[in-house]
């Protein structure tokens, strides 16, 4: 038997002491056999739950993948059109937003002890989370992603992630040895803001350069080149969200809440006055993933990436963490024990003040008078 206590030892200690002293005081005063029980054995069961028992069970040898795993999130406005989910249409639609989240979150999990990194990008790029291993702020920046605010928009552009992304790859190591780079990116393709001759964005630090509009039926005609990429990247795919029917988008503010309930909260075109409509290019995605040399996913719905990721990890090498001593934790015997306590303990009370009631309720103000 092995124990890893949740609390240190010396606190625990402490309280049993102290659940000692409460008990035998309990005990001078008589209480029912009853009540004995289920308080000893509710502070038993929560001292036993705090030292975490197990047993062993042989050792078991940690493994972590060796990748660096970059995610490319674009935020602009149109990520917030509702035409993500199930169906293409009807009240269930959800943010393209919402997909992201949920990919990346799997895309996470099939690879342990990885580094992980994410840029997004709207009116400029930035880099959210610097290289790390620890799951738990990827996963924590994940769930803040929100699209731009409206009122700061100043259209889409795909390439203006570039910049971050090669300042991200290869990711810097101590012995200077690269890695093995993984690039996903994701976006709904959609274009509202065009480069203009001169220097690349990469070479312009992620900078808007220009007003002008494209629309989603001139295909990749003028997306600058993300092949400089290739030669960084060794797996990937670029997730597309969206649909070419496009859907309406809800205005962004800063907040959780998008707009009071007198308010519209859709985002309005100010050239028809009619609610803006951000349709997908998918032929804007598929350059960009033939460009670095990896497939190019249309995503619809969560789930459904086990083959993708499962070879992009496979291909990618694996190292040792060190033994560990496996265990099976047995915790879970007195946190039972505690749930039965506990409802044994409140059908009691409710007991108790059902018969306080009947001895101190108008009946038996009623036969004293």
């Amino acid at each position: 038997m092995r124990f890893d206590p949740l609390l240190p030892w010396p606190v625990i200690a402490g309280v049993a002491a102290l659940v000692v002293v409460v008990f035998v005081v309990r005990i001078r005063r008589r209480p029912g056999v009853g009540a004995l029980l289920r308080s000893g054995g509710i502070c038993a069961a929560a001292l036993a739950i705090a030292v975490d028992p197990a047993t062993t069970a042989g050792r078991s040898e940690a493994r972590q993948t060796a990748a660096d795993v970059l995610f490319v999130v674009d935020t602009t406005a149109s990520m917030a059109a509702e035409d993500y989910g199930p169906t293409a249409t009807g009240a269930t639609d959800r943010p393209r937003l919402d997909g992201v989240r949920a990919d990346i979150t799997e895309l996470a999990s099939y690879f342990p002890g990885a580094h992980f990194s994410l840029v997004r990008f709207d009116t400029q790029a930035r880099i959210d989370l610097p290289w790390t291993t620890d799951a738990a702020a990827l996963e924590t920046a994940v769930a803040v992603l929100r699209q731009e605010r409206a009122a700061y928009s100043r259209g889409s552009q795909l390439e203006l992630a570039l910049a971050a992304v090669g300042e991200q790859l290869p990711r810097p190591t101590a012995t200077g040895d690269e890695g093995f780079s993984v690039v996903f990116y994701f976006s709904d393709g959609e274009r509202t803001a065009a480069t203009t001759s001169g220097p690349s964005l990469s070479q312009q630090a992620g900078q808007l350069l220009g007003p002008n509009t494209i629309d989603a039926d001139e295909g990749s005609s003028g997306l600058e080149s993300f092949a400089d990429l290739a030669d960084l990247v060794d797996a990937g795919a670029v997730f597309g969200y969206g649909t070419a029917e496009g859907a309406r988008m809800q205005e962004f503010v800063g907040r959780e809440r998008r707009a009071t309930v007198s308010e519209d909260p859709y985002l309005i075109d100010a050239a028809t006055g009619e609610h803006a409509v951000s349709r997908a290019d998918e032929g804007a995605l598929r350059r960009i993933a033939t460009d670095i040399g990896v497939p190019y996913l249309h995503r619809q719905s969560p789930g459904g990436l086990d083959d993708l990721a499962s070879d992009i990890r496979d291909a990618a090498a694996t190292a040792g963490a060190g033994d560990r001593p496996a265990r099976n934790r047995l915790y879970w015997i007195p946190a039972g024990a505690l749930v039965a306590l506990v409802l044994w303990q409140a059908a009691a009370s409710a007991e108790e003040v059902a018969a306080a009631r009947r001895a101190f309720g108008p009946a038996s103000r009623r036969r004293t008078a």
